[in-house]
């Protein structure tokens, strides 16, 4: 009994660089925020034309040199359950892990310094499975509001 299997490494990351994109920081000359508070950490999917699942997907949080879920730099905040093929998700909450809000926190809250997003996954293809055609468009958001 042979059979073959591929492994297919999905790894997606953004730079956050809250400095930039939020033109207000930029008013506070250089001070520390007291608080960061998270209000909201959810996805949605508004194209989803694959012909399998998708797989879970984990999302991390990563000082911007870092663009693999497998650098130990890394840290799983939260994850995106699987979804059926085709299927569209309209605004969703991210599950957080055990320390995932503290990890992104800790990111957001030196505001100075950008740092990635990440998505990662992992998807075995047996022999004799369908070959994954399609795509899916997903957008993950992060809202929070901090204090001096």
């Amino acid at each position: 009994d042979q059979s073959c299997e591929a492994l297919l490494a999905l790894q997606l990351w953004s730079t956050v660089d809250l400095f930039s994109e939020k033109p207000e920081l930029q008013t506070i000359n250089e001070q520390p925020l007291v608080s960061v508070q998270i209000d909201r950490v959810y996805y949605e999917v508004d194209e989803n034309t694959l012909n399998v699942p998708i797989p879970d997907l984990v999302l991390y949080v990563a000082p911007q040199t870092v663009m693999s879920p497998g650098d130990p730099a890394a840290r799983a905040i939260g994850t995106i359950p699987s979804l059926p093929a085709g299927e569209l998700v309209g605004e969703t909450d991210v599950v957080f892990t055990a320390d995932g809000e503290t990890a992104l926190h800790d990111a957001m809250k030196d505001y100075q310094t950008p740092f990635n997003l990440l998505v990662g996954t992992e998807v075995i293809l047996h022999g004799g499975d369908d070959v994954p055609t399609g795509r899916a468009v997903a957008n993950v958001n992060v809202r929070a509001h901090a204090g001096l």
